[in-house]
């Protein structure tokens, strides 16, 4: 594997493609890939995948910082929670509100349909 396909290889664990889109992409088999990084001191293409996959977080993480420096709301509150361990205050006192899982397909138009009426009532 020369170093300009190795280059395009770390480019696609950056952004987290998968083993299978990789090898599409650079038109080989899985087996072929394997071998090709044992040849550059990888045990396998897990070894090389695990090696790289913070860079692309770490990419992702200063768009983020970089969006939220200049102004970008959701950003700054996204990173405020994730980063400050920030949470927005309910202002509702003494309404309480729930929510339910239901499994849609196991249930029958015209309940569908009830459903469907209470949430737009409540909306």
């Amino acid at each position: 594997m020369d170093d300009a396909t190795f280059k395009q290889l770390q480019s696609m664990i950056r952004i987290h493609c998968t083993q299978s889109e990789i090898c599409d992409v650079l038109g080989m088999c899985e087996q072929t890939l394997n071998s090709r990084l044992k040849a550059r001191g990888y045990k396998n293409f897990l070894d090389c995948y695990q090696r790289h996959k913070a860079e692309g977080k770490v990419s992702l993480r200063r768009m983020q910082w970089k969006s939220a420096e200049s102004g970008n709301f959701a950003a700054q509150k996204w990173l405020g929670q994730q980063e400050l361990g920030q949470r927005e205050k309910s202002d509702t006192i003494g309404e309480l509100k729930t929510q339910a899982t239901i499994d849609a397909t196991k249930l029958d138009t015209e309940t569908l349909e009830a459903i469907a009426a209470a949430r737009i009532d409540t909306d």
